[in-house]
């Protein structure tokens, strides 16, 4: 079925050639058949990559922090993450500024919630949302600042906002031509604890390999400049959490509660 997801234990993880080429024709069948052009950057449940693995993890990861609760999953792309979140949610809404991404969400999850909205402009009450989600979603954004206030607006004053989003260090040389701006753990403190009055940033758990990479990293650590370490014992706003499926590879989680009035 559409709506069924594939469990994560039997997502292969074969790099090779022919899986890649298999992928691709598969895209270029799917397109011709459904009109939809899936890229690397929006990641769908019929092209099990290693990227679509390591995404689908954050949301059941995040998954812990939902059950229960009145969700939005911001950037929701195609809806897979929504329609997981939604498992166990009181209530799960996805949202993308893609309205092709939202058709195909609703093609994939019939019975889910998904608006075509802009992150920066969203058109919800305030103090919608007990959580907010926003994975791999703010890099891409012209205006990080204005959406930041968004989810101060739209959180509840109980509730809490995560954003998962890449470490620079980890990238140096690179160039996504997708990113607007990856931003230092500085950079994403400062913003995040403009509109937040708490805000805890998880390290991730790779470290860079380039020089370029390492010299920042271990200089940013030697001006006590970094974010909670993942430790067995890690610890959300004082909360134990569930690591079965923290993949914390590439991005800084960060989690931030407590809207500024």
């Amino acid at each position: 079925m559409l709506t069924d997801l594939i469990p994560f234990e039997h997502f292969p993880g074969d790099k090779s050639l022919a899986r890649r080429a298999r992928i691709k024709g598969q895209k270029v069948l799917y397109y011709l058949l459904t009109g939809y052009w899936n890229t690397g950057e929006r990641l769908h449940p019929f092209f099990v990559t290693n990227n679509y693995v390591n995404h689908l993890r954050v949301y059941q990861y995040i998954s812990q922090f939902t059950a229960g609760k009145q969700a939005l999953d911001v950037g929701c792309g195609v809806g897979y993450g929504t329609a997981l979140l939604a498992r166990t949610a009181a209530r799960a809404v996805g949202i993308d500024i893609s309205q092709k991404a939202v058709n195909e969400a609703f093609r994939l999850y019939p019975a889910g919630e998904f608006l075509q909205m802009d992150a920066e402009n969203m058109t919800f009450p305030d103090q919608s949302f007990d959580v907010i989600v926003s994975t791999e979603n703010f890099e891409h954004l012209p205006n990080q600042a204005k959406h930041v206030q968004e989810l101060a607006r739209v959180v509840r004053p109980d509730g809490f906002c995560f954003v998962a989003t890449p470490n620079p260090e980890l990238f140096v040389g690179q160039n996504n031509p997708f990113h607007t701006k990856e931003n230092t753990y500085s950079e994403l403190r400062d913003l995040l604890s403009r509109c937040f009055r708490e805000v805890e940033i998880v390290e991730p758990t790779r470290v860079p390999t380039s020089p370029a990479g390492k010299a920042a990293h271990e200089e940013r650590f030697a001006r006590g400049e970094h974010g909670t370490l993942v430790t067995p014992e890690l610890e959300i706003f004082g909360r134990k959490v569930d690591q079965t499926f923290l993949s914390n590879t590439h991005s800084f989680h960060c989690f931030a509660r407590g809207p500024v009035a």
